[in-house]
């Protein structure tokens, strides 16, 4: 059988907020969650700026064909009962990115998680 992460209990699935705006659920710990993203993330062509692992934050730079303006945004880990909430932010953290853009940021992570 092949081996995989002690709390690895589940697929990471592209799923919506209550508010329609794309999120990815991953049923896993913080810290397995945050390592499959890290690796994810280089599979991409998403460029990580910057991480807060405390805050459970990717800062990234995004190109043009995910049609951001500007184009930062933060990609941003948080708890919930059900593992791991993964959602687009804008560049500043103070809002969720476009729903279009957004996804389109999920859909790239998640296809290489």
């Amino acid at each position: 059988a092949p081996v995989t992460a002690p709390d690895d209990t589940g697929k990471p699935m592209l799923a919506k907020d209550g508010s329609g705006y794309p999120i990815i659920m991953m049923p896993t710990s913080f810290a397995w969650a945050w390592e499959k993203v890290s690796q994810a993330l280089t599979q991409t062509d998403l460029r990580v700026t910057d991480r807060n692992r405390d805050q459970g934050v990717f800062f990234l730079t995004t190109p043009e064909r995910y049609q951001l303006q500007p184009p930062q945004a933060q990609l941003k880990l948080s708890h919930t009962t059900n593992g791991i909430q993964v959602a687009v932010l804008n560049g500043e953290g103070t809002a969720l990115a476009g729903k279009a853009p957004g996804l389109a940021i999920l859909e790239s992570v998640h296809r290489e998680l």
